[in-house]
């Protein structure tokens, strides 16, 4: 049995991410939270699709405070230091979804997400292109361009963090 088909140690749940405390009351998460034992949480290329009026970064707070101390966070999301092409990705994904989408962001806004949490294995202990987290790696293709890219990193959670607004 694979991992994602052990209900002991995965959850697949069909929810909007931003209702947490929903999430946090499911039998399947609930199982999942044993006092004291250390889980991940990964938000892999999904926060460019939560608009800035829905708080993404208070999403990853409230998570990471109903994460037990141990826990993993991994963020990434598309990413550009160009604000005319993040403003050009955005209008065309907004278009294509009628407006039901986030927005590319900087990197700056991106390091936002670990903010009182403890990066693992960046440069400098600050997000990073996820390309480059093993460049020595033959696992996959390196993006070849540098416009946009996919921005994040691991963290650990060590407490509960404090709301920031």
């Amino acid at each position: 049995m694979g991992l994602a088909e052990d209900p002991s140690t995965t959850a697949v749940l069909e929810m909007d991410m931003r209702e947490t405390d929903k999430i946090f009351e499911t039998p399947q998460v609930k199982q999942l939270l044993r006092e004291g034992q250390p889980v991940a949480a990964l938000f892999v290329s999904v926060l460019h699709c939560i608009p800035d009026t829905d708080d993404p970064w208070g999403l990853i707070r409230r998570v990471a405070n109903r994460l037990p101390a141990g826990s993993y966070m991994v963020v990434s999301q598309l990413a550009s230091d160009d604000p005319a092409l993040r403003a050009e990705i955005t209008g065309f994904m907004h278009a294509v979804t009628d407006g039901n989408w986030g927005r590319v962001r900087s990197p700056s806004e991106v390091t936002r997400f670990f903010e009182g949490l403890e990066l693992l294995e960046a440069e400098e202990q600050k997000p990073m292109e996820v390309s480059l987290w093993h460049p020595d790696s033959d696992l996959g293709p390196r993006q070849r361009s540098k416009e946009w890219i996919e921005y994040g990193g691991v963290a650990l959670i060590k407490t509960a963090l404090k709301r920031t607004n």
